[in-house]
């Protein structure tokens, strides 16, 4: 899972495939834990991209989608946001996104 900056990640979410933005801060505990979880989600679903954007280098992305906490995953596909998982998710509920959205 890579990091992108606000302007790749407009780009991304306009495929019609899943994009999975996982929007973390360096300083959060929770999402330093979440992350390898996260990675090996990603790896079972090569179909949907999974992108990381730090909401303190990306401020204005963080504004303009509300980030109120960290970890928060925003779920994009064919361009509009199509659900968002605040906090840490056990995998299955993360599992269970992915086959309702993918």
């Amino acid at each position: 899972m890579r990091s992108v900056n606000h302007t790749e990640v407009k780009e991304l979410v306009k495929s019609d495939s899943l994009t999975v933005v996982d929007c973390f801060a360096e300083w959060c505990g929770p999402c330093k834990m979440f992350k390898p979880m996260l990675e090996r989600i990603a790896a079972d679903y090569p179909a949907v991209t999974f992108v990381a954007v730090d909401i303190d280098e990306n401020a204005d992305f963080a504004a303009e989608n509300k980030i109120r906490g960290v970890p928060t995953l925003l779920w994009y596909k064919g361009g509009k946001l199509v659900d968002t998982t605040v906090g840490v998710s056990p995998e299955k509920v993360l599992r269970e996104k992915l086959a309702e959205h993918g």
